[in-house]
């Protein structure tokens, strides 16, 4: 399963905010991962908001494997941005699906200027850097359903919502509304169900 899929499957809700156990409830009955775990870390927030780990487990030598996942999330932030901080960890379920679909530098160099408003330098950029930002945007894909866009856009338009207002009622960053609501938004959502 590709992350645009996961993208397709939450572009219709209209309850929201979108929770990350919602998320991973879909991702293990996909059978993407059998389990994952969320765990609180007590963390400078400035140093650390969220790690992703993944392992197998084997009952036997030569057995079947079970794939796991533990998302450790900071637990001194705001709950909504816990949620969002797990739903972004949750997505590097697809770092080998992403990496993947990305073969050829003109692949790369337009998967770049999607992610980064200035394109950086493919070379001073890591693998895990470009990941981590796609995480990003394919957290706040999920979490902000195509189908309650217009919704949104008319809100902030006729100043009966602020950004402030659409960011609690999304369970996402401020520091992103503004971006889900700009046309650029609609470019970035089909690259990412590309993916």
């Amino acid at each position: 399963m590709s992350v645009g899929k996961l993208i397709n499957f939450f572009s219709s809700f209209t309850k929201l905010p979108i929770y990350a156990e919602d998320v991973r409830d879909h991702i293990v009955d996909l059978g993407i991962q059998d389990i994952i775990e969320f765990r609180p870390m007590d963390a400078d927030p400035s140093k650390l908001l969220g790690l992703f780990f993944r392992y197998r487990v084997s009952s036997a030598p030569y057995s079947p494997t079970d794939n796991h996942s533990i998302i450790f999330y900071n637990g001194n932030v705001s709950p909504d941005e816990q949620n969002f901080i797990c739903c972004k960890e949750l997505m590097h379920v697809f770092d080998d699906s992403l990496k993947a679909a990305v073969t050829t530098e003109a692949q790369l160099d337009g998967l770049l200027s999607y992610l980064f408003k200035e394109a950086p330098n493919p070379s001073q950029m890591s693998i895990s850097g470009i990941l981590d930002r796609a995480a990003e945007y394919a957290a706040l894909a999920v979490m902000f359903p195509e189908d309650v866009r217009d919704k949104f856009v008319e809100a902030l338009s006729n100043r009966t919502m602020t950004e402030k207002e659409i960011a609690l009622e999304l369970g996402v960053p401020e520091k992103h509304v503004g971006e889900l609501l700009s046309e650029r938004w609609g470019k970035m959502l089909g690259m990412l169900r590309a993916l």
